[in-house]
């Protein structure tokens, strides 16, 4: 797992950011920060250490995307008293058939892919939007992600306060976040427009915050 501080102003509020399967900062680098400072975490190849001194601050929030929501539990003990959880477009079983991506569908991915189907998946995550550049990282880089996510497994799991879920997300199906959030009585869900992408609906990390 590597970590970018995109924002780091010693504020007293940070966000800590789990970013997407696949994705490095391109993929949030205009969202304004406003009063928080920024950490992002992505790059989940390797994920046997996570040990990490986040610093005093008074107040910290956690905003997950789509695995980054299932990666984020890795720092349970770390974070557990965050202010605030937010999931976006994710759930706490990310490769599942009633909660995540279907699993015939996620070892298809894996099994076959290539620039080309790597392309495809990216499209997919936008609801007919133009597509900006998410990632610099290589073909084979993302590969070995996705089999790292799939076979990972965390004991201890937040309880988020809110999940955001995109109506018109193609890559772990708004019915599957539904199944997972709804049943939940804590979780405050949100429905916002778009494809699985799930940023092009704010302009700061206070927006989503908000959302």
């Amino acid at each position: 797992m590597e970590y970018l501080w995109l924002n780091k102003k010693q504020n007293d509020k940070l966000i800590v950011f789990f970013n997407g399967w696949g994705m490095d900062d391109k993929s949030v680098n205009f969202l304004e920060f406003g009063k928080y400072d920024v950490i992002m975490f992505y790059d989940y190849r390797n994920l046997s250490s996570v040990d990490f001194d986040f610093g005093a601050y008074k107040s910290k929030f956690i905003v997950s995307w789509s695995t980054g929501v299932f990666i984020s539990n890795l720092f349970f003990d770390k974070l557990h008293d965050a202010e605030m959880k937010i999931a976006l477009n994710g759930t706490l079983n990310p490769v599942d058939d009633e909660f995540g991506i279907p699993v015939n569908i996620y070892n298809l991915t894996v099994n076959n892919f290539n620039a080309l189907s790597c392309k495809k998946f990216i499209k997919r995550m936008f609801a007919g939007e133009e597509i900006p550049v998410l990632s610099d990282r290589t073909v084979e880089e993302l590969k070995q992600e996705l089999i790292s996510i799939r076979d990972c497994r965390i004991d201890k799991c937040f309880s988020f306060d809110k999940a955001v879920i995109s109506e018109n997300d193609k890559i772990i199906p708004s019915k599957n976040q539904h199944n997972f959030w709804d049943s939940r009585n804590n979780v405050q869900v949100k429905k916002i427009q778009g494809g699985h992408y799930p940023f092009l609906n704010f302009r700061s990390w206070d927006d989503i915050l908000n959302a």
